[in-house]
């Protein structure tokens, strides 16, 4: 197997990162967004890191997303002839509707079929091997982890989210250094 090269790109900033004061009139729980979307800020960020990446050969090259439509979004500024696989295991962490994706359904009417085709119906429960809690997400990871060890591309992208990428860079919470792990909108790292 060939020298891999893994770039780790957190989506751009989405409707769920802004959110007012709790005491504020205008407060409202962004964790009750339901899978928010980019910001303009968000896809301004996007477009920026896309072109700040080096150039991608379609033939060695794999682009791995969250099926969240912030991740999607984040991903369509990436070159559209590189090959891309819609992984559900990438998805975010938490059971709230911010980290809940939309029905396989919803997103074909955003982003087309020929992108989601990909997608089984009822990806977006939050079950199973994508469900929520360490051991399942840490499990998620390591499963993550080995999927993208396989794969033959010499440059793989993932996009993905924050708390997620902790886990599968083993970045484990019940270390001092956990909060410490930052990773800023459309911020990547080269592994």
């Amino acid at each position: 197997m060939p020298p891999k090269i893994l770039y780790l790109i957190r989506h751009g900033q989405a409707e769920h990162n802004l959110s007012s004061h709790p005491s504020s009139n205008n407060y409202h729980d962004p964790s009750s967004i339901p899978d928010p979307p980019l910001t303009t800020w968000g896809y301004v960020q996007a477009a920026r890191l896309s072109r700040a990446l080096p150039p991608f050969s379609p033939s060695s090259t794999l682009i791995v997303v969250s099926p969240l439509r912030r991740t999607l979004q984040t991903a369509l500024h990436f070159p559209p002839e590189i090959p891309r696989v819609l992984l559900p295991e990438l998805q975010e962490c938490g059971g709230s509707q911010c980290d809940t994706g939309s029905p396989r359904s919803r997103l074909a009417e955003e982003f087309g079929e020929e992108v989601v085709r990909q997608l089984g119906e009822g990806w977006e429960r939050k079950e199973g091997r994508c469900g929520v809690g360490k051991q399942v997400v840490d499990e998620r990871a390591r499963w993550v982890r080995d999927w993208l060890w396989e794969r033959e591309e010499e440059v793989v992208v993932v996009v993905s989210h924050g708390d997620f990428m902790r886990h599968l860079i083993l970045t484990p919470p019940e270390t001092s250094w956990y909060n410490t792990v930052s990773w800023n909108h459309a911020d990547d790292a080269i592994l």
